[in-house]
């Protein structure tokens, strides 16, 4: 399973991990530069810097091809739009924590 996860903080972190336990394909969406690195670096896989509720961002990260996309950022407002953007680019499934 290909999922996208918006929000590289603890919570984004740790299902990433738990995903890739399961040998699931992870791609994390990240605004800050340095927490980008410190995520790739972990744990080995692409992570996009950009804003989640981007829709360039979002094409960028192929959630068009994704089967999940998760919305774990701090803010629930850009958790709900970030979904919204994702289901009409073309996600097969979007869940947010609010």
């Amino acid at each position: 399973m290909k999922v996208c996860i918006a929000g590289g903080g603890k919570v984004g972190m740790y299902l990433a991990q738990s995903l890739l336990a399961h040998r699931h394909k992870v791609t994390i969406i990240e605004p800050q530069e340095a927490l980008c690195r410190t995520l790739a670096d972990s744990l080995d896989i692409p992570v996009i810097c950009g804003d989640s509720v981007s829709f360039d961002t979002l094409r960028t990260a192929d959630v068009a091809s994704c089967d999940a996309f998760v919305a774990v950022t701090g803010v629930d407002e850009d958790n709900l739009v970030a979904c919204q953007i994702a289901k009409r680019a073309g996600a097969d499934f979007v869940k947010t924590s609010t």
